[in-house]
C-alpha cells in the first residue's frame, strides 16, 4: 500500500511521508492530517471547533466538500477562489 500521507513540503525542505501533521495559522485556526486505521482522516478548524472528513480516496467526504465550496464561493471574493 503506498503511503497515505506523503510528499510534504516545506520551506525548509521536504518529508517523504508522515503519520501525522498539524499546523496552526491565521487568528486560530488549524489542520490536521493523521492515518487513523487505513484512512487518511482530514480536519479542520479553529480554536475548539471544526470538523473531520474521510480524505483517503477520489470521491471522498473531503472531496465532496471542496467541489460543494467551489461551487458556493466561485466570483463571490476580490481574489480568486478557485484554483
Amino acid at each position: 500500500m503506498p503511503e497515505l500521507i506523503r510528499n510534504i513540503e516545506t520551506n525548509h525542505g521536504r518529508i517523504e511521508k508522515a503519520d501525522f501533521i498539524r499546523f496552526a495559522f491565521g487568528a486560530h485556526h488549524f489542520v490536521e492530517i493523521e492515518e487513523c486505521e487505513g484512512r487518511v482522516m482530514f480536519r479542520v478548524g479553529q480554536t475548539h471547533h471544526g470538523i473531520q472528513l474521510d480524505a483517503t480516496e477520489v470521491g471522498s467526504d473531503l472531496e465532496t466538500l471542496i467541489f460543494r465550496l467551489q461551487n458556493e464561493l466561485v466570483d463571490t471574493k476580490s481574489y480568486s477562489t478557485v484554483f
